[in-house]
């Protein structure tokens, strides 16, 4: 470790911490060194870097290549064009656990998911991660056979309204309109179509398990414990047309509140999920309360993940950000 740079320590049983030394910035950090521990840990918390919303994007695309814009009207407010944006999801109220994206096209599925707290909240609201490694070990062998041989089939809404308003003002990669068009040439496991007044109907079959970056052990990355997601409108079931039988959604509540813990948030704090292995949430809050965080989301990472061709960059490739994978 480049001690002169920061400190570290576990966070729980999974995620670590790093804390800046004195006159430490991000971009001092080693690729190489924070690579390495976020694919061991599962998410990084990055303290003390002199980290601010107008350079949150500089350090998110150190390591990314393509980030996913995802503003939206009342939910999501864009900070400009460049993939950041203020969440204003559901004020005050929980947030069930889910991996982002996890319902929706399996190439529109980030691979990191980034939060920025600008201010923290007094008491509640706190973030909330779970290790869906450690969630899905805790699942008996039968629910797991079940997991692994069968898909879940989401039954998708996207009004026409959000399809108008888009996701910034460009078309670019990374972009909703971008998604709805690659669907509509043909997207396997996608049924779409569109309704009357133009709404658009989807049925998205994805594997609710996945394997983890080592290429060895499988993490439980998936919608099925959130309740609050808008564009899901029919109960979540398997390919088979199997619902998810009541006990076994508790054994996956029992399991994955076992392994949920809470960010105790400091204002400039800088949180890195793997969000195909970690689950991430909220509880609820005093809405009149200044509560702060900005989002962004790597589509794709500029580094190697789980069994792709993707190798590690330098230093120098991460900061300008040029190299696709």
């Amino acid at each position: 470790m480049h001690t002169r740079t920061f400190t570290g320590r576990n966070l729980f049983d999974f995620g670590y911490l790093l804390e800046a030394r004195r006159g430490a910035h991000f971009a001092d950090l080693s690729p190489d060194e924070v690579i390495a521990l976020f694919e061991r840990h599962g998410a990084l918390l990055f303290r003390g870097f002199s980290l601010e919303p107008s350079n949150v994007l500089d350090a998110v695309n150190l390591y990314s290549h393509t980030l996913l814009r995802m503003d939206a009207p009342r939910r999501r407010d864009a900070l400009g064009t460049g993939g950041t944006s203020v969440l204003t999801d559901y004020p005050g109220l929980p947030i069930p656990l889910h991996s982002e994206n996890s319902y929706f096209f399996q190439q529109y599925w980030p691979e990191i998911v980034w939060l920025y707290c600008e201010r923290p909240p007094e008491h509640e609201g706190h973030t909330l991660l779970c290790d869906g490694a450690l969630a899905w070990n805790e699942l008996d062998p039968g629910l797991r056979k079940q997991f692994l041989e069968k898909r879940l089939v989401y039954r998708l809404c996207v009004p026409k309204e959000l399809l108008e308003y888009g996701i910034n003002a460009d078309d670019g990669e990374g972009n909703i309109r971008a998604a709805v068009e690659h669907m509509a040439r043909g997207t396997p496991g996608v049924r779409h179509w569109f309704d009357d007044a133009r709404n658009l109907h989807a049925e998205v079959k994805r594997h609710g398990v996945t394997l983890g970056r080592d290429g060895r052990t499988w993490a439980f990355a998936n919608h099925v414990c959130s309740y609050m997601e808008p564009a899901i409108e029919d109960e979540i079931r398997f390919e088979d047309g199997m619902p998810i039988a009541p006990r076994a959604m508790q054994q996956i509540r029992n399991a994955t509140d076992r392994h949920t813990r809470k960010v105790e948030w400091v204002a400039g704090d800088l949180l890195m999920i793997d969000n195909h292995r970690v689950l991430h949430g909220r509880t609820a809050y005093d809405p009149a309360c200044e509560r702060r965080l900005i989002s962004a989301m790597t589509l794709t990472a500029n580094f190697a993940y789980g069994q792709s061709f993707r190798v590690a960059i330098s230093r120098r490739s991460a900061r300008n950000n040029h190299d696709r994978p």
